[in-house]
């Protein structure tokens, strides 16, 4: 996946600089993103080869089954009204970025174009991606959480539901809250560090008045997982029409109101994962 992201970026780069050397930086994103499909597709060729070779194993073991078997329609029924509420919940977590945007993009007009694009790219490029390290982490800790505690619930141990819920809050607590304090503090040095030749003075403000959405941000995540795992689909969804209800009157008091520009966007960022 990297070994091919990296290497299909620099190709493109240098035909984007054969071409336009204006647009070399969109041919060297274009082919970085290729490694991400070439990654997703050498994994599923990787499972694809596992189930060939423990084929008989698994067909073995389904004939020990003892368990009585539901028909397909009504497998895939309890399937699809899992996978729908939970499809809908990643939705609306990350529906406030367009939402942001959208409002931040009419109040600064279009005779404020250039700034605007300047600033949502200094949020979107800088802050988030920095941002968005730590929390990867809370998302994957979510996905593992969620069939465990689900697990635990069927067999009918809450006890052990629990103790695997305060598990994972607790690790991922350990882990976002010395990572939100580190940002804060060290956030400027970061940018310069990794975004070199760039003023990166807006960037570490960001990080300064944002950096809280590191720890809630990663709890919500493993929250929701949590209570997915728990058979309660549809209240995260619930949760984030009561943040979307929150967040948008504060972002336009921030923006109309107090005048705070860029950092409203990032101050509500922070209150709608913290209301979720």
């Amino acid at each position: 996946h990297v070994l091919i992201g990296v290497l299909g970026g620099y190709l493109l780069y240098q035909k984007g600089l054969a071409v336009d050397a204006g647009t070399a930086a969109s041919y060297g994103a274009a082919g970085a993103t290729i490694g991400t499909g070439v990654g997703a597709l050498t994994a599923l060729l990787f499972v694809g080869f596992v189930y060939l070779l423990y084929r008989k194993t698994f067909l073995k073991r389904c004939l020990k089954d003892s368990y009585p078997t539901e028909p397909a329609g009504e497998t895939l029924r309890l399937v699809f009204l899992t996978a729908l509420p939970i499809l809908i919940s990643a939705t609306m977590a990350n529906i406030s970025n367009l939402i942001d945007q959208s409002i931040f993009g009419h109040y600064m007009g279009t005779e404020r174009m250039d700034e605007y694009e300047s600033l949502w790219g200094i949020f979107n490029a800088k802050y988030l991606l920095l941002t968005n390290l730590p929390i990867a982490i809370a998302s994957a800790m979510s996905a593992s959480t969620l069939p465990s505690v689900s697990a635990a619930i069927a067999r009918g141990n809450l006890e052990e539901a629990r103790e695997k819920a305060g598990k994972a809050i607790r690790v991922i607590s350990l882990i976002a809250m010395p990572a939100s304090v580190g940002l804060m503090l060290l956030g400027k040095p970061c940018f310069d560090l990794l975004f070199r030749g760039t003023s990166n003075d807006i960037a570490a403000r960001m990080m300064l008045f944002g950096a809280f959405a590191v720890l809630t941000f990663s709890l919500s995540t493993v929250c929701v997982g949590i209570m997915q795992g728990c058979g309660h689909y549809w209240e995260p969804i619930k949760n984030y029409l009561f943040a979307l209800a929150v967040h948008i009157p504060f972002l336009l008091l921030g923006l109309y109101v107090f005048r705070w520009g860029v950092y409203a966007v990032v101050v509500c960022y922070v209150l709608y994962a913290l209301a979720c």
